[in-house]
């Protein structure tokens, strides 16, 4: 996580490194002019730093908070049955639910799937099996 005040602190001891060469009667020697901007180039690159820490940062949670927003779209979009998450058609469940539990363990969404017709669907991430479905599919 990016240190917000130890940014400002390196910017701070930049503008005064800054402040204390234009401020001065050019009385600095060669050498003490060298070490003050050696230690200004050095602050800047700390600042430069933490602020590309800081809009990687937003950058990513930015994506999480797409990621959220579209997962919470989709979830409202379906329908729930007895504890079983469907496509919702038309008011009314339509397909194979999805996965439950990958629902609760992973707050991800994996369709239920039949590896053979009259076989038991189940799900293609966790292999859970399930029996029969409230709304009669299966």
């Amino acid at each position: 996580m990016v240190d917000i005040a130890a940014t400002i602190s390196a910017l701070t001891g930049s503008l005064e490194i800054i402040k204390a060469i234009r401020d001065t009667n050019h009385a600095y020697d060669k050498n003490e002019l060298k070490a003050q901007m050696a230690d200004l180039y050095g602050n800047l690159a700390d600042v430069k730093m933490a602020l590309s820490d800081a809009y990687m940062e937003l950058k990513e949670r930015d994506q999480k908070i797409k990621e959220l927003t579209e997962q919470a779209k989709f979830k409202g979009s379906l329908i729930t049955i007895e504890g079983f998450k469907y496509d919702k058609v038309e008011g009314k469940p339509s397909g194979l639910p999805y996965c439950p539990a990958c629902e609760v363990d992973l707050g991800k969404f994996f369709r239920l799937i039949l590896r053979n017709r009259g076989s038991q669907p189940r799900c293609p991430k966790c292999g859970n099996y399930y029996k029969a479905f409230p709304d009669g599919n299966v």
